[in-house]
């Protein structure tokens, strides 16, 4: 939004204004929304999993909620960003409300829900990127079938959630 307002010259103001903005803003709501966050229960079979009881779950929502609102005013958002926005907010929901939830979720409505989200990153990805890539540090063209560079996508996407998680 921000973005498309400025000048060509200024798009490296904007991004170092969009990094603080983001880094200043997750301080700021972290520190006035913690009380809000979803508590821990404990961990009943986790070596000293009673530690953890009281403590605040589920910080992503305010990360990935300030990080969207920097994106949506710092960078160009086109379809294809849109969407990978949206893909990072319902992975991050998804996250939030197993946390936030009394009981939570099974292996399989999580895994699936993380699977449908890396699947439409996929998509998207290959239908605004070549499948092919550029080995580092030479000129060499490596072009993998798309079906192969989906599955690698969905893959490395999984990976992240569940790293990230």
């Amino acid at each position: 939004m921000l973005y498309e307002l400025c000048s060509a010259e200024a798009a490296g103001w904007m991004n170092a204004l969009g990094l603080c903005f983001a880094f200043l803003g997750t301080i700021l709501a972290t520190k006035l929304l913690a009380s809000k966050l979803p508590q821990d229960g404990g961990r009943q079979f986790a070596v000293n999993g009673s530690l953890s009881k009281g403590k605040p779950r589920g910080a992503g929502i305010i990360f990935v909620l300030v990080f969207l609102v920097a994106s949506i005013l710092f960078i160009p958002v086109d379809t294809e960003m849109a969407i990978y926005l949206i893909c990072l907010l319902a992975a991050m929901l998804t996250g939030f409300f197993d946390d936030a939830a009394k009981n939570p979720w099974s292996e399989l409505k999580k895994g699936l829900l993380d699977l449908v989200i890396a699947i439409v990153v996929a998509v998207n990805f290959l239908m605004h990127k070549p499948n092919v890539f550029y080995m580092p540090f030479t000129d060499t063209a490596v072009h993998i079938p798309v079906i192969l560079y989906g599955i690698l996508i969905v893959i490395l996407v999984l990976v992240c959630i569940n790293v990230t998680n």
